[in-house]
């Protein structure tokens, strides 16, 4: 990641080997490990614009981010979570995400919890 790419930096998070920042206009930029969700190509369009991500969260080889309209992305290694593609449906009004080393948890407006 460039200097440039780092300035007004809101929010700073890394896992086992990568990192990831939230700017001040709600983006994210990653560097690191691209297996661990260093390279975040694959979901950059939903990483940048709007409605941008106001909080990330990291299990040991993956990143969880929630967008200010309470969806999640999620990138990294599939083993550690970083594929929630079988509950994206279900990952709506996110209020917290939680990880444990390999999977992470949501818990929605409604008081539900998606794992």
């Amino acid at each position: 990641a460039s200097v440039n790419a780092l300035e007004r930096i809101a929010t700073i998070v890394s896992n086992d080997t990568a990192f990831a920042v939230i700017r001040g206009d709600g983006s994210v930029t990653t560097w690191g490990d691209e297996y661990s969700g260093g390279d975040s190509d694959a979901v950059q369009d939903q990483l940048i614009g709007v409605p941008g991500v106001h909080q990330i969260s990291t299990s040991s080889c993956a990143f969880a981010a929630i967008r200010l309209d309470g969806t999640v992305v999620c990138w990294g290694s599939a083993a550690g979570g970083g594929d929630c593609h079988a509950v994206q449906g279900q990952l709506r009004q996110v209020q917290s995400i939680v990880a444990s080393a390999y999977a992470f948890a949501a818990l929605l407006s409604n008081g539900q919890v998606v794992t």
